[in-house]
C-alpha cells in the first residue's frame, strides 16, 4: 500500500496556509518550497497523513491564528517566477 499524504504550505509572514493536495511524493513541492526559501520568502511545508481530514487540518492551524487561502501556494511560485 502505498503512503499518501496532504502537502501543506505555510507563508509565516502572513500567518496563512494552504492545504494544497494529496501526494504519494513531494519531491517537486519541497524543491519549490526550497526555491521560494532562497528567494527570501518565510514560507515551511509540511505533509500530514490522508487519515486526518482537510477540515481538521484547517481548524487546527486555524486554532493556531493562521488563516487558509485558497491558492496560495501558486499564487506563491507565480510571483517567484515572474522576478
Amino acid at each position: 500500500m502505498e503512503k499518501r499524504f496532504w502537502e501543506v504550505f505555510y507563508d509565516r509572514d502572513n500567518s496563512q496556509f494552504e492545504v494544497v493536495r494529496i501526494s504519494q511524493d513531494d519531491t517537486h513541492f519541497t524543491l519549490r518550497i526550497c526555491d521560494l526559501q532562497k528567494a527570501g520568502k518565510h514560507v515551511d511545508c509540511s505533509t500530514i497523513p490522508t487519515n486526518v481530514s482537510k477540515e481538521d487540518i484547517i481548524a487546527d492551524m486555524n486554532s493556531q491564528g493562521y488563516q487558509h487561502v485558497d491558492g496560495l501556494y501558486e499564487r506563491a511560485i507565480a510571483r517567484l517566477h515572474t522576478k
